[in-house]
């Protein structure tokens, strides 16, 4: 905000830096600067600058507000990571401890910076670290009005603390955040999350896992803790500016939060194992007597040694040859019990495995639907050739009744087993928690949110289509193929929605450059390639249907549609006149743009039809699987009861029949 000059101070002879505001910017500006005032006054402190004067002078311009402030030799830390690369963990530590020493004062005087940042961290002339720009700092007990709507998004993407990207209270647990991505970039060499769009990192630092830094380079594990703690996503599980202090000083232990961050790993002393000691000897008064023993000791007599075979031996050897029976059908049964008890737990994990294909295969109609939908919305809402109110209207409707259909079938599905699958589910469930926000931006914004609106709606579109196709094996290895081809629709959409966009631009600009064609030949090709590999991995059902709605060249790229006629046309001839003639013959007096637009959402509006069709048909095949494999899991456990069931029977009849022998044989 506004600009900083090195000034001369003449009457203390003294170089300063004074930082100026001309009225004729934002009128909230004059405001925040007067804000900046009070705040770096109030900030005194040997870690930040001084300030010596401030003012509004008159000029032939209008009013401008000036600060004069003390002059830093520099670098910045900014300068000095790009100049060094990373910081070695005890260098960066002693920054970190500097600025953290400097944020314990300032908090406690009420001031919370808001945008901490390597830029902003200043090496002064004794290379002492000081916090600098309290442009948007907050007087956290002030009590004024915001000078920032619930949409603006105020301080540096690659530092902004989750509270602050999606508008809410921010108090120094926000500039700790920021302090832990400086920390982390200082160790590593690079900011802890990066998307390109601005959307797409407010996203990453709201919802993404928190990256370790043990992840890139090797450091002690207190400092790996410490930094993933301090960019904790919830504000009470960060630690303070002092408690970064003491751990870093080692006056004081690593504070215990919650933070959801993976635990440090348990430490086992080094050393051999001891070998010292024995089991002890068995300490009975006796043993075991020798077979044949006689005697009150109680030795096991040998049948027969002495003295005639005992009468009644013919019904001795009939309970023998019935205990070997009764031996033989309880080890059979046994076994049964053993291989029973296998197979079922083996039908188990199929039967767990295949609900949860079948809940992901219950929805995969509406995360198609939902899918194609948002790529509707999106092209309707952009600013070039944007649809018609009513038709924006009936777009956003449709969306709506999708998600709510998504969320309602998406609720089924068990996540818990599958990392990616999680990972898919939480981003898209997430995004659309704010997706009116990003819907206001793609209609209201400037160009900058616009375009990272868009990116949260491709984005979108792509997870959804990822989803679609995480499906876990099957025995029907041909559904499988067939679901995971799904994936195949992400390429195809992210190849058609460029070719969109460039031939919609060229048709309404009337011409098209050589980059755009270039691009334009990139994306033909990435759809042809797309395409036919979806085609490839279709089912002959689907493969009949894609070939009606296409005049039989979808495997081809689609070539016999006006669409992608036309997208071919003018990447091999570098020029839209041949498409521009062809358009305005069928265009009924409409513009071409709207015309050639009604023509893509019409072509895709029926692959979607052909392509839901066919996810139906999948969804019935691998729900059958489950009940195949419920099925499988009732008979087995059934069996394996039976078993268990005639191994006690057999077992107690056993030692009955052992019971009466051993009695006669008395």
């Amino acid at each position: 905000m506004g600009e900083v000059w090195q000034a001369m101070d003449l009457t203390l002879q003294r170089w300063v830096a004074v930082k100026i505001v001309r009225t004729s910017a934002d009128p909230t500006m004059i405001e925040r600067f007067r804000r900046e005032s009070l705040s770096t006054a109030a900030a005194s402190h040997p870690g930040t600058v001084q300030v010596h004067d401030a003012g509004i002078e008159r000029t032939g311009n209008g009013p401008m507000a000036f600060l004069v402030m003390e002059l830093l030799a520099g670098p910045d830390l900014g300068e000095r990571l790009r100049s060094h690369g990373p910081l070695i963990a005890r260098e960066a530590g002693e920054v970190i401890v500097q600025a953290a020493r400097t944020l314990a004062a300032v908090h406690g005087q009420g001031i919370v910076h808001r945008d901490i940042k390597p830029s902003n961290l200043v090496y002064d002339a004794d290379r002492r670290i000081r916090i600098v720009d309290f442009g948007i700092a907050q007087l956290a007990a002030s009590g004024g009005r915001r000078l920032t709507s619930t949409h603006d998004v105020v301080g540096s993407l690659g530092y902004l603390s989750p509270e602050r990207g999606s508008g809410g209270e921010v108090g120094p647990p926000s500039d700790i955040y920021s302090l832990g991505c400086v920390f982390y970039e200082m160790l590593t060499g690079r900011t802890p999350y990066s998307g390109g769009a601005p959307a797409t990192v407010v996203y990453q630092h709201a919802t993404a896992p928190i990256p370790r830094v043990s992840g890139l380079v090797q450091v002690p594990g207190i400092i790996d803790d410490l930094v993933a703690m301090m960019m904790a996503k919830e504000p009470g599980q960060r630690p303070s500016a002092q408690d970064v202090v003491a751990v870093l000083t080692g006056s004081g232990p690593l504070p215990v939060f919650d933070a959801q961050v993976p635990a440090p790993r348990a430490t086992h002393a080094s050393g051999p194992i001891s070998t010292s000691g024995a089991f002890p000897a068995y300490a009975g008064s006796g043993s075991f007597p020798a077979a044949g023993a006689t005697g009150s000791t109680g030795g096991f007599s040998r049948i027969g040694a002495s003295g005639p075979i005992p009468t009644g031996g013919s019904r001795a050897a009939k309970r023998s040859g019935a205990n070997r029976t009764l031996s033989v059908l309880l080890a059979v049964a046994l076994a049964g019990v053993a291989v029973g008890g296998w197979a079922t737990f083996a039908a188990f994990g199929r039967s767990s495995e295949t609900a949860r294909a079948a809940a992901l295969s219950e929805a995969l109609p509406e995360t198609i639907e939902l899918a194609v939908d948002v790529i509707f919305e999106r092209d309707a809402l952009q600013p070039v050739a944007q649809a018609p109110v009513n038709v924006r209207s009936t777009y956003l409707h449709t969306t709506d009744v999708a998600v709510e259909e998504w969320q309602t079938a998406a609720a089924e599905i068990d996540v818990d087993g599958d990392p990616e699958l999680r990972t898919l589910h939480h981003d898209i469930t997430e995004v659309l928690k704010d997706f009116e926000l990003y819907r206001v931006e793609m209609q209201e914004g400037d160009r900058a949110a616009q375009d990272a609106a868009r990116e949260v709606y491709t984005g979108l579109a792509g997870n959804l289509l990822m989803l679609a196709a995480q499906v876990p094996e099957l025995e029907d290895d041909q559904t499988g193929d067939q679901l995971r081809n799904l994936s195949n629709l992400k390429a195809a959409a992210d190849a058609f929605s460029i070719e969109r966009e460039l031939i919609v631009v060229a048709l309404s600009e009337g011409d098209i450059d050589t980059k755009s064609v270039k691009d334009l030949t990139d994306a033909e090709a990435a759809w042809v390639k797309a395409s036919s590999a979806f085609y490839s991995g279709a089912s002959p059902e689907l493969q009949a249907d894609l070939d009606r709605v296409s005049d039989g060249t979808f495997d081809k790229g689609s070539g016999a549609m006006m669409v992608q006629r036309t997208v071919r046309d003018v990447a091999a001839k570098g020029s839209i006149e041949g498409v521009v003639k062809e358009l305005n013959a069928s265009s009924k007096g409409e513009p071409i743009v709207r015309t050639w637009s009604d023509g893509a959402v019409a072509y895709v509006q029926s692959l979607r039809e052909v392509i839901q069709k066919s996810t139906e048909t999948m969804a019935d095949e691998v729900t059958d699987e489950h009940e195949r494999a419920k099925t499988g899991l009732i008979l087995r456990a059934v069996l394996t009861g039976v078993a268990l069931l005639a191994a006690i029977g057999l077992g107690l009849g056993l030692y009955r029949a052992q019971h009466r022998s051993r009695r006669t044989s008395r």
